[in-house]
């Protein structure tokens, strides 16, 4: 069985206009199953997919009765590339070296406000291992 992806990543995806719709109805679906509830999260989760319009119409209203908003496209794109990195990190696929330099260049590309207070912004080209693993577990237990 494929991941779920989060209800907060999901929001990320809608700010930047890369959610595949037709997945979104079964991600309510086991959203609902994991303790999330509401009228919209519930129209999504009946509904078949093969209609874009129905999903993206419910679709902001869903994610709000999880919890999640969808955020600007600056902290959505940020957030994402963000996501990457802390994922290729905890999946041992890259170093954390490599890890705080790529998130200090993403921090140095984006608007102050895109990355305020999301938690690889912290880091810096000098941070060690112990930073980078609990800015990467954060960014991850937050984002999804």
């Amino acid at each position: 069985m494929p991941d779920i992806p989060t209800p907060r990543l999901v929001a990320l995806w809608a700010a930047v206009d890369a959610v595949p719709v037709e997945d979104a109805p079964g991600w309510a679906a086991h959203w609902l199953v994991a303790g999330h509830d509401g009228d919209d999260v519930r129209t999504l989760a009946g509904l078949s997919g093969k209609h874009a319009g129905e999903v993206r119409d419910v679709l902001p209203a869903a994610l709000a009765d999880c919890g999640a908003s969808i955020p600007s496209a600056d902290v959505a794109t940020a957030a994402l590339s963000f996501t990457r990195v802390a994922r290729m990190f905890t999946d041992d696929r890259a170093g954390y070296r490599w890890a705080a330099q790529k998130a200090a260049e993403i921090v140095e590309d984006s608007p102050t406000h895109a990355v305020a207070g999301l938690p690889l912004s912290t880091l810096t080209d000098s941070s060690d291992e112990a930073e980078v693993s609990r800015a990467c577990a954060e960014h991850l237990a937050t984002w999804g």
